[in-house]
């Protein structure tokens, strides 16, 4: 039987004491291979924790195998072996039982060195024994995790009570990112990390912004104060600088030498990297550029569509303020641009954007606004999609019955093969269920619409294109704005721009979608 083997440990100073290699070369798994007449295709390892069972999650290994069976891109039956229940997972019982009796259903057999067993469907059926004892075994592993957690705890309390001792202690996770540990009473700081705390000191009293800034390190591709070496990652959020991490920096009361653990609080505790006096002038700035560009407490309402605007990208399109001879201007651009990580940096005046998108709402579209769409199948097409898919899946079964008989050197390019088809069928899945539920009635929201034709002054249906003229007046009152963003996301659900291109497209609460150009 084709076997996926699995090997996990908790950290990468584990992995480095060969605790992986262990776990997939020892004698006992040769031979527990060999006895049940398994065959490995692929080793899958894994560096983490599983106590709270991110092991499982999307992005490791074993989530995307699990995802692989319920795809059909792995074909079953298949087996996942690993060398005992603590290296599967020390989740809550009931979830690692849950976890392991989901993949025994879709027939993939569990191989478990420590017990000599392949349990699968069969086995269960024939010997109900062997669930009670899975189950005692995950028990365990979760007992032994709530041990090592105590250790930890215990741990936790001890550092503290040195530290009000006197000691100078390494908190771990719970210290300062540029501290690296301790020697002789002393702490070890990361001096890159310093380096670039104290230029983005530099930068901000210079007059630089939290935007401009992460502009500047992730030009340089600097590494931001949140990414592990020990557990790399590729997700923007944790590589890539945005105004907030900057920001985050910028108000890190650690830099000062404070420091708080659980009970133990001291002002004096790290190294001084950055001044006090330096440190309290900064937070005074930061404090009044909020108030000055639009973030203080000035009442106003600087984006009314405020959840719902998106760039092409994926990434929020947000309000920014700019003053130009005196005079204050708002705009409108994709957050991740500001940031260099979005390639569309083209910028849309405020006044326009509002006034365009509500133009084209209540002059052009008050079907999509006021009325459900009437159901009407597109049968033709669900047809002709529902035929694609017969071919998909028929494609699929001789791709399978191929496989079964084909060396292993050609079994690599036909398993491609296979995840392609496969995901064809889900994008096929998709598109039918989209068709066939495309026009059902969606029921809107009456009170929502009615609100907003009173905002905009529409007394009835036909009044909403009256309504179009007084826009840019009553977007100049702050309290129709507010209404307006309350109640913009029961009418209007999506507003995806294409800055570049002048256009953008509108989902409407009802169900309806339309595509504008901003100059029609």
């Amino acid at each position: 039987m084709k076997t996926y083997l699995y090997n996990r440990v908790s950290s990468g100073k584990q992995s480095k004491k060969d605790g992986l290699k262990r776990q997939s070369e020892s004698t006992e798994v040769f031979d527990f291979i060999k006895k049940h007449k398994l065959q490995v295709v692929k080793q899958m390892d894994y560096i983490g924790s599983s106590f709270a069972g991110k092991n499982f999650d999307s992005e490791t290994v074993l989530g995307k195998f699990v995802e692989a069976v319920k795809t059909g891109t792995i074909a079953t039956p298949v087996c996942l072996c690993f060398e005992n229940w603590d290296r599967f997972g020390r989740d809550v019982e009931w979830k690692n039982t849950k976890r392991f009796l989901d993949l025994i259903d879709v027939n993939v057999s569990i191989g478990v060195v420590s017990m000599d067993v392949v349990i699968d469907q069969k086995l269960l059926a024939k010997n109900s024994d062997i669930l009670q004892l899975v189950v005692n075994d995950i028990h365990r592993a979760r007992k032994e995790s709530e041990r090592k957690s105590g250790f930890s705890k215990r741990n936790l309390l001890v550092k503290v009570a040195n530290a009000k001792s006197g000691q100078k202690i390494y908190f771990g996770g719970q210290s300062p990112r540029w501290i690296t540990g301790v020697k002789n009473n002393t702490f070890i700081t990361d001096r890159q990390m310093l380096e670039d705390i104290h230029r983005i000191f530099d930068l901000y009293l210079a007059g630089g912004s939290c935007v401009g800034i992460a502009k500047i390190l992730n030009s340089e591709r600097k590494d931001t104060l949140g990414v592990s070496r020990k557990n790399p990652t590729n997700k923007t959020s944790r590589t890539h600088w945005f105004n907030t991490t900057v920001r985050n920096v910028l108000t890190h009361k650690s830099l000062t030498g404070w420091c708080r653990v659980n009970d133990f609080e001291s002002e004096d505790y790290y190294p001084e990297i950055i001044s006090p006096a330096r440190f309290l002038k900064v937070q005074k700035l930061i404090s009044k550029n909020a108030e000055r560009r639009g973030g203080g407490k000035t009442g106003n309402i600087p984006n009314i569509f405020c959840g719902i605007l998106y760039c092409q990208c994926g990434g929020k399109i947000c309000a920014r303020k700019t003053r130009v001879k005196e005079h204050d201007y708002n705009y409108m651009a994709c957050r991740r641009s500001q940031v260099n990580i979005c390639k569309d940096k083209t910028i849309w005046k405020m006044n326009e954007l509002e006034e365009t998108i509500l133009a084209f709402i209540l002059e052009k579209t008050p079907d999509e606004l006021l009325f459900k769409p009437k159901p009407n199948p597109n049968g033709a097409l669900i047809a002709k999609l529902n035929l694609e898919m017969s071919n998909k899946k028929s494609a699929i079964k001789r791709a399978l019955q191929i496989l079964d008989h084909m060396d292993d050197g050609e079994m690599p390019e036909l398993e491609s093969k296979l995840g392609e088809l496969n995901l064809q069928k889900k994008l096929l899945a998709e598109k039918i269920s989209a068709e066939e539920s495309k026009f059902l009635a969606v029921n809107e929201n009456p009170i929502a619409v009615e609100r907003f034709k009173h905002l905009m002054k529409g007394a009835d249906h036909k009044a909403l294109h009256e309504a179009a003229n007084s826009i840019h007046t009553r977007l100049k009152d702050e309290r129709v704005r507010k209404e307006l963003r309350e109640v913009m996301p029961e009418v209007i659900t999506r507003i995806t721009c294409h800055l570049e291109k002048w256009e953008f497209d509108v989902e409407f609460a009802n169900g309806t979608k339309k595509h504008y150009l901003f100059y029609d």
